[in-house]
């Protein structure tokens, strides 16, 4: 199960209405999308924010220190529950598929700062719009076993934006 809220940084540490057990056992993991390091397969030059600089908005490069020198900021809470019932491998299962989901949140969310000036001045329904056209494209992407050269929208804005050079996931 995979939900998830956007509040101010550190503003509410229960904000996914958690039971008081849930709240007990869970586990904070804080991914920094500049510190943390992406799988080599996923990482992408021009998605490495700390040589990042948005031409629109002027944001970037970003520094050890953004979590507390950057203004404005997001923080995406997300609640992530793994449970299987498969004696002697339900352990290992479990980090498995923890580390997936987190290795996808931290592309995802270094990917949605790189790419920036591609979304950044979209109306709420162009956005809606792009992510649509974003998913279609990562859906067919899983389902063809060759790769392929993902389409965009029209006119980019920004030429040579860092979702020019879009890192799809390789699974291999």
């Amino acid at each position: 199960m995979l939900d998830g809220k956007i509040f101010q940084w550190n503003s509410n540490r229960s904000c996914l209405n958690l039971s008081e057990e849930a709240l007990k056992d869970r586990i904070i993991d804080v991914i920094d999308i500049v510190k943390d390091n992406v799988a080599d397969n996923h990482y992408k030059e021009s998605e490495d924010l700390r040589n990042f600089k948005s031409v629109k908005t002027k944001r970037g490069p970003l520094t050890d220190d953004w979590m507390e020198t950057s203004d404005p900021i997001m923080c995406s809470y997300k609640n992530v529950e793994v449970k299987l019932d498969i004696w002697g491998l339900q352990g290992r299962i479990e980090n498995y598929i923890q580390n997936a989901i987190r290795e996808i949140l931290l592309v995802g969310h270094k990917q949605a700062f790189a790419w920036i000036d591609d979304w950044y001045g979209m109306t709420e329904s162009e956005v809606r719009d792009y992510e649509s056209i974003m998913q279609s494209e990562t859906n067919d992407k899983v389902k063809c076993s060759a790769p392929t050269t993902p389409t965009t929208l029209s006119d980019p804005d920004t030429p040579g934006s860092a979702s020019s050079q879009k890192s799809w996931f390789s699974w291999s």
